[in-house]
């Protein structure tokens, strides 16, 4: 049996990110100087800002920089406040997506620096920043071939998210003078978690969506982009799902909340699993299905799934934490009957790979 699109692009991640390191790095290096004592600001739309918020909040916690993300229709708002203290790390991996290249255009007239990072070397994006910086984890020509912009196979994205994330990450230590940031143990600590998660995700996602129709991923803080790109690999094979802060979902999502629902709970850390320690037993009285996932030493007492994972270093836990929302959303797929190797994109996928063309190809720029 062939390996599906998606196994193979979420095993293929320790690989990218070596290479983000070895053939990326040094070109975001060379366009940041070091300590600089300046705003930065994260732009992208759907994983790209996803993957901003992770890093924003890793920056501020960790780097104690002044940083913000945006998603690109957002920097509309800011542009008026933005100067040459600012510099703007834009992300597009497409190089077609409208409201990114908006965003990039708007910074670079108010006399901010902004850096792009993309896949795609000539495309509209790449003319409107200071500096490209090419990921190399799909060629243009897929880009424009697949059935939905921007991904290189007909599946949800996954080693283009993380190896933003990564690039990302690079830019912030970078803007902080920060040297010391073990970046090398990203690629080598995805590497050693894939085959055991992959193992505990294939034997546990089957019994965990049995008769599930709807998912809630849930994080706080640092941990909701992580939780939203979640949900959408769900989405992205036709399971609705959507994500939602760990804090507010007790005022919101129990009014709807049945024995159709699973709820994925990130709980990596203290605060996360204060609130977590709260969810399961009320939330399956209800007939909600629970997996938390988080260090093996740290789980909620009550009926709750678990799926475990090792103690991370902060910069490492959120590529771990994606590789396991991925392995979560494809063996959840496939033991809801979905292929693997089809991107479904919702209930109406014509209509939807319809509009997405005519949204990210074709909408109108504004000037």
């Amino acid at each position: 049996m062939t390996t599906p699109y998606i196994e193979q692009e979420i095993q293929e991640q320790p690989a990218v990110l070596s290479m983000v390191l070895r053939a990326v790095r040094p070109a975001i290096e060379d366009f940041i100087e070091p300590g600089m004592q300046q705003r930065l600001h994260l732009v992208g739309c759907g994983d790209m800002f996803f993957a901003a918020d992770v890093v924003s909040w890793f920056a501020r916690l960790h780097l104690h920089l002044d940083v913000r993300s945006w998603r690109g229709m957002d920097l509309r708002w800011m542009a008026s406040e933005l100067g040459p203290e600012d510099l703007v790390v834009c992300a597009s991996v497409s190089g077609r997506t409208p409201r990114v290249i908006e965003a990039a255009r708007a910074a670079r007239r108010a006399g901010a620096r902004v850096l792009g990072i993309t896949d795609n070397e000539g495309s509209p994006f790449s003319k409107e920043v200071d500096r490209a910086v090419l990921l190399q984890t799909s060629p243009p020509s897929a880009l424009s071939a697949g059935p939905y912009p921007g991904y290189h196979h007909p599946v949800g994205q996954t080693k283009t998210y993380t190896a933003v994330l990564l690039a990302e990450l690079v830019a912030a230590a970078r803007a902080a003078g920060d040297d010391a940031l073990d970046l090398e143990a990203v690629p080598a600590r995805v590497a050693a978690s894939l085959p055991g998660l992959s193992r505990l995700v294939a034997a546990g996602a089957p019994e965990w969506l049995a008769g599930r129709e709807n998912v809630l991923v849930l994080g706080s803080g640092p941990h909701l982009g992580t939780a939203l790109y979640g949900a959408a690999k769900f989405l992205e094979y036709a399971v609705r799902a959507q994500a939602q802060c760990l804090e507010e979902v007790n005022h919101l999502e129990i009014f709807v909340a049945d024995e159709l629902t699973l709820a994925v709970i990130l709980a990596p850390d203290g605060p996360s699993l204060s609130r977590a320690e709260e969810l399961p037993e009320p939330w399956e009285n209800l007939g909600v299905r629970s997996l938390v996932v988080g260090p093996a030493a740290s789980h909620p007492a009550g009926r709750a799934d678990r799926l475990p994972l090792e103690p991370e270093a902060p910069h490492v836990a959120p590529f771990v934490q994606a590789a396991a929302l991925q392995l979560i959303a494809y063996r959840g797929a496939v033991a809801l009957g979905r292929d693997p190797n089809a991107w479904l994109g919702g209930v109406r996928t014509d209509l939807l790979i319809e509009t997405s063309r005519r949204t990210v190809r074709g909408s109108r720029i504004l000037s």
